[in-house]
């Protein structure tokens, strides 16, 4: 019999058009070629992005996953749009055990239980929540502006920061998730129960000691406000937390999931749970040796601030540097960044793509410049599994240079220091195919490599 994980998830693993979405659904498929049987909690977060929504991406979770329920994180549910009008009001939070309060906290499990039959018989005919719940945010959006605008407003308050960033709270989980957990508890065994990120991490104590607890980290989150306030960047609250709320939230893991080594260090000293590190797997693609390539610099990035602040920099201070060596040279921007940037001349954007195999083969070179932020950036690894050269920062690639098989005299990607080293390793690159084709060989050896100790290491922690 397959072992079973449960995941909890607050972003969906379709459509992969983030670094965060490619790196829990690459995870979750290797999980499922180790013979594990992976059913998913999603409780969208991000249903407010406008690069969230699609029925097909419902559709496609449904298909991938063995059983998958979708939880609507939304301001227009229907417990969230009274728990908003309602427990909002101070007046409410004075005395928790008045009458008044005790009729409301009933009246609410009933609308959790409504929300659930409603989700379930939309499910069977074939219209999932998420549609529902959309079409419910444009019919007000359409027909009542005013009670749109007003909800938004309650709904996200808290993440608007006019000062200074605020902490997270990590003890976040809907009623809505949590009734489904227990659903789900009713129903199956769990050997494993996985959580995606700290902020989920209250699901952890809906499960006794029979279950092994496991926290995929993604990022240290722990100040991580100050840092970014440091170079001028305003970064939304839930980016941030707390030192104390962190190690909240990894106490209530047995096993700790860190993305890579620096961040296993850090862990450690705050958590007495067993760290481990799971990189992030890539598709290998062994490049051709194309002369004919046009002088293209590739930028992959969703819409974040330090994508933005990243880019920015690069086309105001380096590529400048660039063009007067090669005039010629191009940047195509890929993803959600491309709403962010100006329009020019030397500026190639094309939005979102899904399969981004065709544009990797038609540049020369792929950049990484930003300068903050955690984690290990998913478009540097991906572009190594490309066999693509990739010119970088240190900080983008921590994760990647300190590995024992990086060989600085046979390297598969370039650092950038500086804003000068940045341009002249992208010149030669540009200029110069022997080299290109060299840089291309070493990315992709390294990247066999890695993905090998990437499979070791799932095989360590999900045994």
């Amino acid at each position: 019999m397959k072992k079973k994980i449960l995941v909890i998830s607050p972003t969906p693993t379709h459509p992969q058009n983030a670094g965060n979405r490619i790196r829990i659904y690459t995870l979750l498929k290797s999980l499922q070629k180790n013979g594990f049987e992976i059913h998913l909690i999603c409780e969208d977060r991000e249903l407010w992005s406008d690069h969230v929504y699609s029925e097909k991406d419902i559709r496609g979770m449904l298909k991938s996953w063995d059983y998958f329920i979708y939880v609507c994180y939304s301001s227009f549910s229907l417990y969230t749009i009274i728990n908003n009008m309602l427990l909002k009001d101070s007046k409410y939070k004075i005395n928790i055990h008045t009458s008044q309060t005790r009729s409301i906290n009933i009246f609410f499990s009933f609308l959790i239980k409504m929300d659930y039959i409603i989700s379930s018989f939309l499910k069977t005919s074939g219209i999932y929540i998420n549609f529902f719940t959309k079409n419910i945010s444009l019919f007000l959006q359409k027909h009542f502006p005013k009670i749109h605008k007003y909800i938004r407003i309650i709904r996200h308050k808290d993440l608007i920061c006019k000062k200074t960033p605020k902490i997270a709270k990590i003890n976040c989980l809907s009623p809505r998730t949590e009734k489904y957990i227990q659903i789900l508890k009713n129903k199956f065994t769990y050997d494993y129960v996985l959580v995606e990120y700290i902020y989920t991490s209250k699901a952890l104590n809906l499960f006794n000691n029979k279950v092994i607890k496991i926290i995929d980290t993604h990022d240290v989150f722990s100040k991580r406000n100050k840092k970014y306030a440091k170079l001028g960047i305003k970064e939304n609250y839930y980016m941030s937390s707390s030192v104390a709320e962190e190690e909240k939230a990894l106490k209530r893991a047995d096993i700790v999931i860190a993305i890579q080594d620096q961040e296993k260090k850090y862990f450690q000293k705050h958590t007495n749970a067993r760290v481990e590190v799971i990189g992030h797997k890539v598709k290998l693609i062994k490049q051709a040796n194309k002369k004919t390539l046009k002088n293209r610099i590739l930028f992959v990035g969703c819409i974040n601030k330090s994508n933005i602040h990243g880019i920015t920099h690069f086309i105001t201070n380096i590529f400048p540097k660039i063009i007067k060596k090669v005039p010629d040279a191009k940047i195509i921007l890929v993803g959600g960044i491309c709403k962010t940037i100006k329009n020019s001349p030397n500026i190639i954007k094309l939005d979102e793509i899904r399969d981004l195999k065709n544009i990797y083969e038609e540049v020369k070179v792929v950049i990484n410049p930003v300068i903050v932020g955690t984690g290990l950036k998913i478009k540097c690894i991906e572009a190594i599994g490309f066999s693509k050269p990739l010119v970088a920062t240190k900080h983008a690639l921590e994760g990647l240079y300190n590995q024992k098989f990086f060989n600085s005299k046979k390297p598969a990607f370039l650092i950038a220091n500086n804003d000068k080293k940045f341009a002249e390793h992208i010149i030669k690159l540009l200029s110069d195919n022997n080299y290109n084709n060299y840089i291309s060989c070493n990315a992709y050896k390294y990247a066999v490599q890695y993905n090998q100790q990437i499979d070791n290491q799932i095989k360590k922690v999900f045994q």
